[in-house]
């Protein structure tokens, strides 16, 4: 039996190879920072509903690498929750408690509650390409935004849920078999726009590099249209596109997406700061995640220095 602290035990010889440890209920990356240390090919999980707690967190994990966090409880059932709360911040609860410990009850406020089953669901897929299983219930297609070499989608296999499988990019080729591919870019507008980078990789936004070519530009309503309705899924990887595209959706795409928010420095000249070698700034991606929380439930799946991926379930 391993220790970490007076609290945690856990079964060494249990851990598998790149295995998942989840904490539920905390405001600190301690624990988290060990067993990354211990089991560096590991991904941590720290789940913690209370907003204040959350937001505490959020900064603790912000940069730490495998380090993912989400605001939900730990419920009986998915969907809102009443969290009651108590001087004491170790003691809130979806219980409500009267113990020494608590310190007097404060208030109740109504949280996002999801099942064990629900949320080990969401740590399904690759490091970036999440699902929920009721992937498979929507009658809709699945639509990837930026499938360059097809990796995300095609890793996956897709096919194996039995969707339609959109792919949308202006360089990508011939699709795996089964597959469909749109050559072209979504955008907020139709017609044309430089494309700027190289074959292995490009954007819309100019940093330091050369057009490469001139692509058309299609919106989501087109893709809409071309996949028969709402999708079932959606992922987004398009270099800063997605900012454009995100600021005008007036209602949900898709009963669930996985998006890639490029608000870092330039994978190519990491010198430059924040901001400068891509796109849009970081305050400009908490607005996105502002925006999208009307529709979807939102959880980070890797932090900012980790391509700053996150997954989003619709309500309801």
């Amino acid at each position: 039996m391993k220790q970490i602290d007076r609290y945690y035990f856990f079964d060494e010889t249990r851990v598998m190879p790149k295995a998942i440890m989840m904490e539920v209920g905390v405001f600190t990356t301690d624990r988290a920072a060990w067993w990354r240390a211990e089991y560096p090919s590991s991904r941590v999980w720290l789940v913690e509903a209370e907003p204040v707690n959350f937001a505490e967190l959020a900064v603790a994990a912000d940069g730490v690498l495998g380090v993912h966090i989400a605001q939900v409880a730990l419920a009986p059932k998915d969907g809102p929750v009443h969290l009651y709360r108590y001087q004491n911040r170790h003691s809130h609860s979806l219980i409500p408690r009267d113990t020494p410990e608590a310190r007097g009850r404060v208030d109740s406020i109504e949280v996002t509650g999801m099942t064990l089953e629900t949320l080990r669901a969401e740590l399904r897929g690759s490091s970036y390409w999440k699902w929920h299983p009721r992937v498979t219930e929507h009658p809709g297609a699945v639509v990837v935004i930026g499938c360059l070499n097809w990796c995300y989608a095609y890793e996956q296999d897709m096919k194996g849920l039995g969707k339609r499988v959109i792919g949308i990019d202006p360089q990508a080729t011939a699709p795996p078999a089964g597959f469909e591919l749109i050559s072209g870019a979504v955008a907020p507008y139709r017609g044309t726009a430089h494309l700027y980078g190289h074959d292995g990789g490009a954007s819309f936004f100019w940093t330091h590099r050369p057009v490469i070519a001139n692509v058309v530009c299609i919106t989501m309503t087109d893709v809409l249209i071309d996949a028969g309705g709402d999708l079932a899924a959606l992922q987004m990887n398009c270099e800063g596109m997605e900012a454009f595209i995100l600021l005008t959706m007036q209602r949900p795409y898709a009963d669930q997406m996985t998006i890639a928010f490029h608000d870092r420095p330039s994978p190519d000249n990491p010198t430059l700061p924040i901001g400068q070698g891509e796109p849009y700034l970081p305050s400009a991606r908490d607005g996105l995640i502002m925006h999208l929380s009307q529709w979807y439930r939102c959880v980070q799946i890797t932090p900012r220095e980790d391509n700053d991926w996150w997954f989003f379930l619709k309500r309801g």
